[in-house]
Parts: C-alpha cells; sequence; structure tokens
C-alpha cells in the first residue's frame, strides 16, 4: 500500500494535458486517445502481458508518442523557469518540434497507406486494414485511410464494416464522390437496390463524369429490365471515354435481353477491337451463337480464343462442353469436363454434366452415381436436377421427373429454358398435348434454338405432326 496514494500515470497525464492542451492539436479529440495509449504503451513494456500487445503503440506510433511527450515536458521545464501560460501557448506550437512531428506523421501515415495499398493489390486485404488501422490511429480523420479500409472490407465481404467506413469518410466530407460511390457498391450488393440507384445518382450531381458510377447505374436498371434506360448510361460513359471497354460489354449484355443479337455483337466486336483480350466480351458473344443463333462453331470459336486467356475459366469450360454435347461431339465434351474435375475435384457441374454422358450411353450406374454426387455437394445443382429428370422421363416416370425436378428447378430459376424445355417434354409423354404445347411457346421465347432441337425430338413423336406443333 506504500504508493497508493500516489497518482497514477493516467491521471497525471490527464492533469498535464489539462494544464497544456496546446501540446496536441486537438485536446478534446485527442486526449483520451493519447493518455489511454501511452499507458497502455508503458505497461506492455514494463510487463509484456501479452493482453495489452495489440493495444500497445506501433514502432511509427512511439516516435511520434516520444515527441508529444517530450514537448509536455518541454511545457513543464518553461512554466517551472516562469514562462507565463500565454507566452507557453505561442513558443511551443510554433516549436521546431512540433511542426517535426506534424510532418512526421504525415510521413508514416502515407507510407502505410501506400503499404496498404500495395498489400491489397496482391489480395492481403488482412495485413492491409492493420496498416489503415495504425495509419488511423495516427490520423484519425484520414479519408483515404478510411476509404481504402472500407475497400478492403469490401473485397473480404464485410459489407457492414465497409459501409462504417464510408459513412465515417461522409461524416467528415459529405459530398466525397468516392466514398459514396463504394456506399452505393455496397448497398448494391446487399439487394438495396433503390437506395443505391439514389446514391449513384448523388454521385452524378457532384461529378457528371464518375464513369464507373454510369456503368454501375445502368447494369442496375438493366437487371431490372429498364433496358432503354440503361443503353442510355453505357452511351452516357462512352460519350466521356469512347474507348471504355465496359460499357460497350455491358451494352451488349442488356442488347442481348432485348434480343437485339446483331447489335450485342456489334458491341463485343468493338470492345474486342479496343482490348482483344476481353475475356467477357469473348464469352458474351459465345453465348448469344450457342443459345440464340444457333451457329455452334462460332461458339466454340468464341470460347476458345477465351480459354487461350483463362485456360482454367471453369465457366467458359462448362459452356464449352455443353456446346460440344450439342453439337454430337461428347468424347471432346468429355475432356472439357474431365479438365474441369482436375482443377476443381468437387464441381458439381462438372460432375453431372459427365454424368449425363454416361447415362445417354448406358453406363446407367456411373451417370447416375456421378449425379448424386454433385446434388450432395450442392443440393439445388439445377444441372443434376435436369438430368435425373431426363433419367426419369426417358425411364418411364415422366411424371416423378417434373414434381421432383423440373419444377424444383422452375420455382427458383424462372427462366431456365431447358427445364421448362424438358418439362415441355415430360407432358407431351403423359398427352398433355395442349400443355406441352403452351409451354413450348415460352421455351422459344426464351431461347429460340430449341426450335430446331424439339423438330427431331422422339418425346414429341405423337404430336410432331398436328398443325399446333408445326
Amino acid at each position: 500500500l506504500q504508493y497508493s496514494n500516489e497518482l497514477t500515470l493516467k491521471s497525471r497525464l490527464t492533469t498535464l494535458i489539462d494544464q497544456f492542451p496546446f501540446v496536441l492539436d486537438d485536446p478534446a479529440e485527442e486526449e483520451k486517445a493519447f493518455v489511454k495509449i501511452i499507458r497502455d504503451t508503458r505497461n506492455y513494456l514494463t510487463h509484456y502481458d501479452e493482453n495489452l500487445k495489440s493495444r500497445s503503440a506501433s514502432e511509427q506510433e512511439k516516435v511520434i508518442l516520444s515527441k508529444k511527450m517530450m514537448l509536455l515536458l518541454e511545457a513543464c521545464l518553461l512554466k517551472e523557469l516562469g514562462f507565463s501560460e500565454e507566452k507557453l501557448k505561442i513558443l511551443i506550437p510554433r516549436s521546431k518540434q512540433n511542426k517535426a512531428i506534424t510532418e512526421n506523421i504525415k510521413k508514416i501515415v502515407n507510407e502505410l497507406i501506400m503499404k496498404g495499398k500495395s498489400l491489397a493489390a496482391v489480395k492481403e486485404h488482412i495485413e492491409a486494414i492493420k496498416c489503415y488501422n495504425n495509419a488511423l490511429r495516427l490520423d484519425k480523420k484520414n479519408i483515404d485511410a478510411l476509404i481504402n479500409k472500407g475497400v478492403s472490407f469490401h473485397s473480404l465481404n464485410k459489407l457492414n464494416e465497409a459501409l462504417d467506413c464510408y459513412e465515417k469518410t461522409l461524416s467528415i466530407d459529405p459530398k466525397n464522390a468516392l466514398a459514396l460511390y463504394n456506399k452505393a457498391n455496397a448497398f448494391k450488393e446487399l439487394g438495396k437496390i433503390n437506395d443505391a440507384l439514389t446514391i449513384y445518382d448523388v454521385v452524378l450531381q457532384i461529378n457528371p463524369t464518375f464513369i464507373k458510377a454510369l456503368i454501375n447505374k445502368g447494369i442496375i436498371l438493366g437487371e431490372s429490365e429498364k433496358y432503354d434506360d440503361a443503353i442510355r448510361c453505357f452511351d452516357e460513359s462512352l460519350k466521356i471515354e469512347p474507348n471504355y471497354v465496359n460499357a460497350f460489354v455491358n451494352k451488349g449484355v442488356v442488347l442481348t435481353k432485348k434480343r437485339e443479337f446483331e447489335l450485342a455483337i456489334e458491341n463485343y466486336k468493338k470492345a474486342l477491337m479496343i482490348n482483344p483480350n476481353s475475356v467477357l466480351a469473348l464469352f458474351n458473344m459465345g453465348i448469344i451463337h450457342h443459345m440464340f443463333t444457333g451457329k455452334l462453331i462460332l461458339a466454340i470459336i468464341c470460347y476458345n480464343v477465351a480459354l487461350e486467356i483463362q485456360p482454367n475459366n471453369i465457366q467458359i469450360l462448362l459452356n464449352k462442353g455443353g456446346v460440344l454435347v450439342e453439337y454430337g461431339n461428347e468424347e471432346k465434351a468429355l475432356e472439357t469436363y474431365e479438365q474441369i474435375l482436375k482443377i476443381e475435384p468437387k464441381n458439381p457441374n462438372a460432375l453431372a454434366r459427365k454424368g449425363s454422358i454416361f447415362l445417354k450411353r448406358g453406363k446407367t450406374k456411373e451417370g447416375l452415381n456421378l449425379i448424386d454426387e454433385a446434388i450432395v455437394i450442392e443440393p439445388d445443382n439445377t444441372i443434376a436436377l435436369m438430368n435425373k429428370g431426363i433419367h426419369y422421363s426417358n425411364s418411364g416416370f415422366p411424371q416423378k421427373a417434373i414434381d421432383e425436378y423440373y419444377d424444383k428447378i422452375i420455382q427458383t430459376h424462372s427462366d431456365d429454358a431447358p427445364a421448362f424445355y424438358n418439362k415441355a417434354c415430360a407432358l407431351s409423354l403423359l398427352d398433355k398435348d395442349v400443355d406441352a404445347i403452351e409451354l413450348l411457346k415460352h421455351v422459344f421465347k426464351l431461347q429460340p434454338t430449341f426450335k430446331n432441337i424439339a423438330k427431331n425430338d422422339k418425346d414429341f413423336e405423337k404430336i410432331k405432326n398436328t398443325d399446333n406443333f408445326k
């Protein structure tokens, strides 16, 4: 108890800061944090308690804190030498030491932010966030650190933490277009579409040439089936930057949804003239030839060129395999699915498609085992469910195929043309001719290339000569 009557370090520091507040740049904001980190660092360095390690100052902070403590000591000595409080208010802020601290803080903060950005560039976002946190401990209102910290949280899919960073930025600078843009992106991913659109509009009021905001606004409008409004956004961005590849690609996507396939292809070609390595343009052009124009050779060419750029792109490999099956080259399709399974051994789509080929070849047990394995991995996998349904329909149980498989897909994928088509096949086998014909009409609107498949499909054998079918 011999030291129990002495002031604690926290009390001493608080008393001194209250006496000489001009030692800190913003005493009201800094005092509490300054006293706490001095205390925690002293305690950690004295006792080496691991619980205090994360709360103690970093090496960079120790330099700054030592210099601020030196200023506090100078203020005490000058006061003892008889300098008045008014004189001290002038001397301390003007001292070279104080200016050096300010410059040092700026330099260290900038270095920490640059290090954070470098780490984020190689997807080391957790380490990047540590750098931004260290920067913010020295300068808690640093907008660059706050925004980049938010971006790293966003990349880690921690959207609420990201939003917190953007909100802090906007409390400092309410018209910061980048913070608003990132906030809108987070809202978009959270499904708050109307909020996102509202904020993109605010961004564009602040900065009408913010291209990424125009593009993202256009994407949302396109997904909301406001196609003409979406295209206007993309055209507006191309007025600002005529060679903006992303604008051409996204315009092509919307034109595809409008069934304006030639115009869509034209936009993908423009994107490829600017950037021949645009995988997205090649991939989307392949989809048009595969699903809408029926030009399977052109689809395969598009996918092959895209795979030269990204050989391990699983989605492109899956699409290529699907085209090869339609083209009648099952051997090449199997090679493609095997390639996927080397990259990702438990890929449910590749397993299900490989299983479907085995079923066609009469390898029922092997095929069903692969499809069931896919369903275990991903119970709602549409390809696996589809092929299981086809198996039951072909085995004389078309109603089971509809009830347990096709309808399950349709409930969650209202635009899945293959599911509707196979349901139409099953309805035809059940002699529900009118229902089958009505469903086929819907299928052809979704994916016109099914017309060529339906012409020769044995499931429609009973109705293929009727006027309605023709």
